[in-house]
């Protein structure tokens, strides 16, 4: 949503603008990121990337935006951990399973691929 342009006391800074500007001209006039150019050594531009970053928050607060990428980037965070969870129970559940080294023979030996093993692993009658 904004774009900062560090190092802007770089020699090839206007090829880099050049280049963005018509990467951005793609998009959509009302959806275009504000960009902003900083340099670190002084700190230039540092207060004008600030000001940008708390339009754009209050932009999206007004628009309820950002109470919406709020939640979903809960959602996101959430299902992710439960996907973690799930995936080390189903890991310790399937290493306890007898038949896992046939499988895995099987795979090896090229008689089945790692799509048909996960299959027969997960399938309700196992």
């Amino acid at each position: 949503d904004i774009i900062c342009i560090n190092k802007a006391d770089h020699p090839r800074l206007d090829r880099l603008r050049a280049e963005l500007k018509q990467v951005l001209g793609l998009a959509d006039p009302s959806e275009r990121p504000v960009v902003v150019e900083t340099t670190a050594i002084d700190a230039s531009g540092v207060p004008e990337l600030w000001q940008a970053v708390c339009a754009h928050r209050d932009s999206l607060a007004a628009s309820g935006r950002l109470e919406a990428r709020r939640r979903a980037q809960l959602e996101r965070e959430i299902l992710t951990l439960a996907a973690a969870r799930v995936a080390r129970r189903l890991e310790r559940s399937l290493r306890e399973r007898p038949d896992l080294a046939a499988v895995i023979d099987a795979v090896a030996a090229r008689r089945s691929d790692p799509l048909a093993a996960v299959e027969a692993l997960l399938a309700e009658d196992s």
